[in-house]
């Protein structure tokens, strides 16, 4: 085998190879993609209920008085019979099935408002209830910028913002472009896309926009061409190595 023709074979396993380098890649934009405007302050004044939400409920008698109690002791004290914690699910028809009460709408209604509904039926059955209602599935997915390595960042209230959400999740990774954060967003049907810089002091404006229970966060991995086709085409090298050490030694006899 000549010298020509180890080199052609190799430049095809080059060309094969370069086919795969960071197809671990996603949300893949056009240069002339239209980012959508950014606004910094679009979250609501309160978290309202959809359905499949998950939240935790608590109901204290006599206006919460026992959670003062507890806290105002040397060691925490709760009275029986005045306390119930558990987590509750609201139904794809926007119910949700509550002790006592049986089936009662929770959609569309804010943490406050249905905190404020749930005291007024449950004082039909203890003294002076005081309800505390936690939603506790929202978040958002955070790729950090290692290509597809993410992960899931709680929204533990309504106001976290996109640099928050970042530390959170452990901060830039070291392929990251910091230049090109994406935010994707469905709302209602539509899905917006936001682009964030942050390689500049600039981009912090940006930076404190709120993120919402959903949001893809996902931070644009830099090329690695040379060592991903250098990862891809070191066994085919060894192997074609291999074969023309046989060839040429079998050439021998």
């Amino acid at each position: 085998m000549s010298l020509r023709q180890i080199f052609g074979i190799f430049l095809v396993i080059l060309v094969a190879s370069s086919c795969t380098v960071n197809k671990d890649f996603m949300f893949k934009t056009d240069a002339d993609f239209a980012y959508d405007a950014i606004n910094r302050d679009t979250a609501n004044g309160e978290f309202v209920l959809a359905p499949n939400d998950l939240f935790s409920f608590e109901v204290y008698t006599n206006q919460g008085k026992v959670i003062l109690e507890a806290y105002s002791s040397t060691e925490r004290i709760f009275l029986p019979g005045t306390r119930s914690s558990t987590q509750f699910r609201v139904d794809p028809d926007g119910t949700v099935e509550m002790p006592v009460l049986g089936k009662v709408q929770a959609a569309g209604l804010t943490v406050q408002d249905f905190q404020d509904y749930l005291e007024l039926r449950y004082s039909e059955q203890l003294v002076n209830p005081y309800c505390f209602v936690k939603i506790v599935n929202r978040r958002v997915l955070v790729y950090n910028g290692n290509a597809s390595a993410g992960t899931v960042v709680g929204l533990e209230t309504n106001n976290i913002r996109l640099i928050e959400a970042l530390t959170i999740s452990g901060g830039l990774g070291q392929r990251a472009n910091a230049s090109k954060i994406k935010i994707i967003r469905s709302l209602n049907g539509k899905t917006e896309v936001f682009l964030v810089d942050l390689s500049k002091i600039e981009g912090i404006q940006d930076a404190n926009m709120i993120v919402e229970n959903g949001d893809i966060i996902y931070v644009q991995s830099t090329p690695n061409i040379g060592s991903e086709v250098l990862r891809d085409v070191n066994p085919i090298i060894s192997l074609t190595t291999s074969i023309v050490l046989l060839i040429a030694l079998f050439g021998r006899f």
